[in-house]
C-alpha cells in the first residue's frame, strides 16, 4: 500500500509545471515522508532480527557441544546473521582416515537425533574425492565438508558449518 501510494505520488509529481506552490509543497512533503518510511523499512530489513540473534546463540551452543574428531586443529571461525538466517563456520586441519571422520560424525549426530546425512560429491575447484555430508533437524542443518587435499598442513581440509534457516512460509 505504501509503495503504491509512493509510486503514484512519484508519477503525479513528474510534471511540476502544472502544480501550484501549495500543491508542490504538499507533494514534496508526501514524497519526503514516503522516502523516509522506505529508508527505515529498508534499513530494518537489512539488519538481523531478534530471532536470528537468538538462533545464532543456539548455534554457538550446538557447536560448543559438538566434540571434535581427534586431531582436529581449528584454523578459522566465522559467524553470519541476517533476517531469518544464521550460521557458524569452523574450519579444521587434520591428517586422518576420511572414512573414520565420516563414521565419527555420522554416529555423533545421528545419536543426538539428527537425520542420517545426505552425501554430495563436490566438484569444481574442490579436489577429487571431496564431499559434503548434511545432517538435518527441523530448521537446523550441520554440514561436514571435506576437501581432499594431498597435504592438509595448515590448510582447511574439513569444515563444520552450523545453519539455522527456517522454511519459507508458503503464500
Amino acid at each position: 500500500m505504501l509503495c503504491l501510494k509512493f509510486c503514484i505520488d512519484m508519477d503525479q509529481s513528474r510534471d511540476l509545471t502544472s502544480f501550484s506552490g501549495a500543491e508542490m509543497k504538499f507533494r514534496s512533503s508526501s514524497l519526503t515522508k514516503g522516502l523516509l518510511v522506505l529508508l527505515i523499512l529498508t534499513t530494518a530489513a537489512g539488519c538481523g532480527d531478534e530471532e536470528s540473534r537468538r538462533e545464532l546463540e543456539n548455534l554457538r551452543q550446538i557447536a560448543a557441544d559438538t566434540s571434535l574428531y581427534p586431531g582436529f586443529v581449528q584454523l578459522r571461525n566465522s559467524e553470519y546473521q541476517k533476517t531469518s538466517h544464521a550460521s557458524i563456520v569452523r574450519c579444521y586441519s587434520v591428517r586422518a582416515n576420511d572414512d573414520d571422520v565420516k563414521r565419527y560424525y555420522t554416529q555423533l549426530f545421528v545419536s543426538r537425533g539428527w537425520a542420517r546425512p545426505e552425501e554430495e560429491q563436490l566438484h569444481g575447484f574442490y579436489p577429487e574425492g571431496s564431499y559434503r555430508l548434511t545432517f538435518r533437524k527441523g530448521a537446523y542443518a550441520i554440514e561436514l565438508v571435506h576437501s581432499a587435499l594431498t597435504d592438509p598442513t595448515g590448510e582447511c581440509n574439513y569444515s563444520l558449518t552450523y545453519f539455522w534457516n527456517p522454511p519459507t512460509p508458503l503464500i
